[in-house]
């Protein structure tokens, strides 16, 4: 099981860093005898795929990774997978056509597995990122499934819960 763990997470962080990079680029064409203005057009390469790294992702796992599709213009689809839990969820960005931005998500995480299973978690999830790299988010998740690893003196017995993340992410 660690071993399949370990290299999911490597195959994540190798597609992060041998992405293929897109740019933006202006062209001008010819001016037009009949106008006082230059025929100016933008292509824009927009980015559907980011991948973030850092503590409590991966649903809730000490740490781990997620994947995020961009499907349309403000929606996202977003697995991951950590150590040990695992989750997904559906994103609704704030700004159109950029994965980079911030969104609000509805998660579900599966914090342990197996014998190691706490609980089942359903969150409604503030995510920032910023322009580049930081990504933290902040939440409030209802404990949905108590695994056999649950404590009720540890952990509470509220079924409330703050959820929070804090980590890096890249556009691909």
């Amino acid at each position: 099981m660690k071993q399949s763990l370990f290299i999911l997470f490597a195959m994540l962080i190798s597609l992060s860093t041998f992405s293929q990079e897109t740019t933006s680029y202006v062209t001008i064409g010819q001016r037009d005898p009949n106008s006082n203005t230059n025929n100016i057009s933008q292509n824009t390469d927009t980015k559907n795929f980011a991948i973030s790294i850092g503590f409590l992702h991966g649903g809730g796992s000490l740490i781990g990774a997620d994947l995020e599709y961009l499907f349309s213009k403000r929606f996202g689809f977003q697995a991951g997978i950590g150590y040990v839990g695992f989750g997904f969820g559906i994103n609704y960005h704030i700004k159109p056509n950029n994965i980079s931005s911030s969104f609000i998500s509805l998660q579900y995480m599966n914090q342990g597995m197996g014998r190691s299973h706490t609980q089942s978690v359903i969150s409604p999830i503030f995510v920032f990122r910023a322009r580049k790299i930081f990504t933290a988010s902040l939440g409030l998740g209802f404990r949905v499934y108590e695994g056999p690893a649950f404590n009720s003196r540890s952990m509470g017995n509220t079924p409330v819960m703050l959820t929070y993340m804090i980590g890096v992410y890249f556009p691909l």
